[in-house]
């Protein structure tokens, strides 16, 4: 291979090598200022045409997200955030844990689990399962027990025969399985079917309807379709929210929902097999096991 020819440094580039740089086949603006600087940086170096590479081969496609069962907890996460959702049930990396440190008394999901076992069996022993209980504790569950029994739904349950309490079920879309239990259950003599789910949440000042729409949209789409596969004619799915007697929340589906409500999970369904996992930063960042590890998680908004 032949030495690279070699001009004075500074001597500029005369119009008979214009040919010679190799951007003048490629119609740069300037050419002539661009390779005057070329060869005066370069010690009079003449620069040969850089090597043309092959076109790289396209990505390919990656594979479906493996997922073989959902909850209704499970695409809650999801539309809080996908990423986190990725971590938790794709990744199964373990989430995160604060020590209660001096904290007394029962959390807020300790509550509910108190409050459910009342319900559903009766079961005063809630009180040997958290010992750590506060008399403040007690008297937020004996409430919530009591807002359901001054309830009118509670009255319409309690006329009813053949009640099903904490009554499991299982049904698939898209070859995903969809799991759960119905607080209660009731199939009327008519084919119809009702559904009743415990909320314990603390209400304040919200507007029922709204927390249901967004938070147990799909909570009612499994829990509404779960009853008409099973043979319903028609189901009414009704949240009983015991910080108030009166906070009854109903939504009402007859058989005919059944296609509308299937399209609904299999959309989800297909969302995350393709692996749509973005990332929505918010208070949900606290404990999320991927934050500082694989997500920046607040650091993410930028103004």
């Amino acid at each position: 291979m032949s030495a690279p020819e070699r001009r004075p440094a500074g001597t500029g580039l005369r119009s008979s090598s214009l040919a010679a740089c190799p951007l003048a086949a490629e119609d740069v603006p300037d050419a002539r200022r661009v390779c005057d600087q070329l060869l005066l940086f370069g010690d009079g170096l003449v620069l040969a045409p850089a090597a043309r590479l092959e076109p790289l081969a396209a990505v390919p496609e990656p594979p479906p997200v493996l997922v073989r069962r959902l909850s209704y907890s499970g695409l809650a996460l999801y539309d809080r955030c996908g990423y986190r959702f990725y971590a938790q049930r794709i990744l199964r990396l373990p989430e995160r844990r604060h020590p209660r440190g001096d904290a007394q008394g029962m959390e807020g999901v300790e509550i509910g689990d108190a409050v459910h076992l009342l319900l559903e069996r009766d079961d005063a022993r809630w009180r040997l399962r958290y010992p750590e209980a506060t008399p403040q504790d007690e008297e937020w569950v004996r409430r919530m027990v009591e807002s359901w029994t001054a309830s009118e739904l509670a009255r319409r349950v309690a006329a009813l025969d053949g009640v099903s309490r904490e009554l499991p079920f299982a049904f698939a879309v898209e070859d995903v399985l969809f799991r759960g239990r119905f607080d209660l259950y009731h199939r009327g003599a008519d084919g119809s079917a009702l559904v009743v789910d415990y909320k314990t949440n603390l209400l304040g000042d919200r507007d029922v309807e709204q927390i249901v729409d967004q938070s147990y949209r799909h909570q009612v789409t499994i829990y509404a379709l779960a009853a008409l596969l099973a043979g319903a004619e028609a189901v009414e799915v009704a949240y009983a929210f015991l910080d108030r007697p009166d906070a009854v929340v109903t939504r009402r589906f007859t058989a005919d929902s059944a296609d509308g409500l299937r399209a609904e999970l299999a959309r989800m369904v297909g969302e995350i097999r393709e692996g749509r996992f973005e990332a929505t930063p918010g208070p949900q960042c606290a404990d999320c096991p991927a934050l500082d590890l694989l997500c920046a998680g607040p650091a993410l908004v930028t103004a």
